[in-house]
């Protein structure tokens, strides 16, 4: 699922899309409105009722996507790149998932026929929690990026 606002296309692992929303669902206040947690109830529901496997998982992506949007993840990730000009010109795309544990990482994938990067940014769900802690431990994974 592309949430990205920026001119490089960053899509999020369904798997990190779960943990977000879970996250958001026990947290009270993560969401400014009560009311987007029982829309979102009801539509995951109904995605329950009425798909399974490959439709399921999309459509899910799909639900999960308005939810999880006003954290910004897509937003401070480009923010970061920018901030290594050469590297961010470098990239065709980015998927933003979950790492295991202290596994965080950023993976490149690469380069395609015209040079070009994919970055697969992995970090703990607890990072991608906090804007400030994002924000650190991306430009770190990222300088291990722009050095390879």
């Amino acid at each position: 699922m592309n949430l990205s606002p920026t001119s490089i296309p960053i899509r999020f692992d369904p798997y990190l899309l779960d943990a977000l929303v879970l996250a958001i669902r026990e947290r009270p206040g993560m969401l400014p409105c009560e009311a987007a947690l029982a829309a979102h109830a009801t539509a995951v529901e109904h995605v329950y009722r009425r798909t399974s496997g490959d439709a399921r998982r999309r459509a899910l992506a799909r639900v999960n996507a308005p939810l999880v949007r006003p954290l910004n993840l897509a937003d401070r990730f480009a923010e970061v790149l920018a901030e290594a000009p050469a590297l961010a010109g470098r990239i065709k795309g980015a998927v933003l998932g979950t790492a295991t544990g202290e596994d965080q990482r950023i993976d490149v994938h690469g380069p395609d026929a015209a040079g070009s990067l994919t970055l697969v940014a992995r970090l703990p769900l607890e990072v991608w929690l906090d804007p400030a802690a994002t924000a650190r431990v991306l430009r770190h994974e990222l300088s291990h990026a722009h050095d390879m």
